[in-house]
């Protein structure tokens, strides 16, 4: 091989070192440039995690709350079942007076019936009593005419 092919051979590989830098430096370029997307879509990401962290602990915060609340309710419930309870025996003692009142009244009705029946019963005699007193009278009345005349 003469000095001029290798020249030639040289120049050759020189052009196709120099693409070959050529590609290798567009390829590094892109790959810079995804490089700064991808910290860019890391910054992002890194944003959006912090704003996540903060409503998680807003949730959280929200959870407790609630928790407070629903101990709370469950407090005032327990405390609805005791007076509910108590209102149940007041209720009871209320029936129970209710029906030995109603009882009461129910035997004093019965003490009247019987009392208005006697009554009525002597009333009935009485006028029997008078009008055969009456009678007696008019008739004693009117034989003692007789007898006098």
């Amino acid at each position: 091989m003469s000095v001029a092919d290798r020249g030639t051979e040289s120049t050759d590989r020189l052009d196709r070192i120099e693409r070959l830098v050529e590609v290798i430096s567009q390829k590094v370029d892109a790959n810079t440039d995804t490089i700064a997307s991808l910290g860019e879509r890391v910054e992002a990401n890194a944003q959006a995690i912090a704003s996540l962290g903060e409503r998680v602990e807003a949730n959280a915060q929200a959870i407790a709350s609630l928790g407070e609340r629903v101990d709370a309710n469950a407090q005032a419930i327990a405390n609805l079942g005791e007076r509910v309870d108590a209102n149940t025996q007041a209720i009871a003692a209320l029936t129970q007076k209710m029906d030995r009142i109603s009882q009461e009244i129910k035997d004093e009705v019965r003490r009247w019936d019987e009392r208005f029946f006697k009554f009525a019963e002597d009333t009935a005699n009485r006028a029997n009593t008078l009008i055969a007193s009456a009678t007696i009278a008019v008739i004693a009345g009117v034989l003692l005419l007789i007898l006098k005349q």
